[in-house]
């Protein structure tokens, strides 16, 4: 099994773990039988699912929710199967839940995005893209583990310092 799990606020970066991809699929699988007829998708995204790539050994799920459907019944589901709901990140985060193995130790964190939200688009074309691109993962592997280093207990500043080089990815 993986080693999953990150503190709350916490930045650590780690080797990329092959066993990532078979745990974030079964993750999204179980998220998709969850939300059966209230998700038009559930992706395993971020660095986890790019074999490779450095990353914070915690599985990224999107959920593109079904043309709709309100939110509200997405966030029913998602908490009571163990979810927690922490709320609204912004266009480049969505709705956003995490799973936790015990209290502030995260191994998922759940981006919900409305049907015709951008950012779903964007999140398969930066995992895609990664896929793709031998050079862009070790470029984005040098880079994560140098702001982890920089920004080890400031996650929000780990993030921002990484936009320039997404949106460079995305160009």
């Amino acid at each position: 099994m993986a080693q999953l799990g990150l503190r709350y606020g916490v930045v650590t970066v780690v080797d990329h773990d092959p066993s990532w991809l078979l745990v974030g699929s079964e993750y999204a699988a179980e998220v998709a039988a969850l939300l059966d007829g209230l998700a038009a998708g559930v992706e395993h995204i971020g660095s986890t699912s790019v074999p490779g790539l450095a990353a914070k050994p915690v599985i990224d799920l999107a959920v593109r929710q079904a043309p709709g459907v309100p939110f509200a019944s997405v966030r029913d589901v998602l908490t009571e199967a163990g979810y927690i709901y922490r709320g609204d990140a912004g266009p480049d985060g969505g709705q956003v839940f995490v799973a936790e193995s015990e209290a502030w130790v995260r191994v998922v964190h759940l981006h919900v995005v409305a049907a015709d939200d951008p950012q779903w688009s964007r999140y398969l074309a930066v995992r895609d893209r990664l896929r793709a691109d031998p050079a862009a993962v070790a470029r984005y592997s040098a880079l994560k583990r140098e702001l982890a280093v920089r920004y080890a207990a400031d996650r929000r500043g780990y993030t921002s310092a990484k936009t320039e080089f997404m949106r460079d990815l995305l160009a």
